[in-house]
């Protein structure tokens, strides 16, 4: 794959856990900040099993990043949303949106590595996060010299909205994190 391609494939740009931007000197791509929201996503209706709910979120997420759709990512974060640096909602709305205005195309590939619901209402989920200016298929990342993100995520099912991320972590993985 040419060298544009490659670059294409994983986000440089990161948010650290402070809210400060890191970029890769040669590279500009979205920050795992929209790579968690859109591993996690409200849903409504669909499918009739907790588990079987949380997945088809993650699968609303992507498309709802594609679209640039910032009205249904800010219902998916809950009114309760903290991680551990100390970010709401609101800054995860307006991170959001930056993210959205500086990119003109973002697209993703996710795996849930692992879910769990330990309660009725609360699911957490480890899901394995690539994104790029392309679409992207596994095939292309099995290939690829690129960095992936693993994201721990707690959800939950707050009535009638549906499943809402509460919290959120992310960490740097190797390429072969996907396989």
């Amino acid at each position: 794959m040419p060298e544009t391609g490659r670059t294409a494939i994983v986000a440089a740009a990161l948010m650290d856990h402070a809210g400060r931007t890191l970029r890769s000197p040669a590279r500009r791509h979205p920050s795992p900040l929209l790579l968690v929201l859109a591993a996690a996503v409200a849903c409504h209706g669909g499918p009739r099993t907790p588990e079987a709910r949380v997945r088809a979120v993650i699968e609303r997420a992507q498309q709802a990043v594609a679209e640039k759709d910032l009205g249904i990512l800010t219902e998916l974060v809950s009114k309760r949303y903290e991680d551990a640096s100390g970010r709401d909602r609101d800054a995860i709305v307006t991170m959001l949106r930056r993210q959205f205005v500086e990119f003109q195309s973002i697209h993703l590939l996710t795996r849930v590595q692992s879910l769990e619901l330990p309660e009725p209402k609360r699911a957490e989920a480890r899901v394995l996060v690539a994104a790029g200016a392309t679409p992207l298929s596994e095939e292309d990342l099995a290939s690829m010299r690129a960095d992936l993100y693993r994201f721990e995520l707690t959800l939950a099912n707050e009535d009638p909205g549906g499943w809402r991320v509460v919290r959120a972590a992310w960490r740097r993985v190797g390429a072969g994190g996907l396989m």
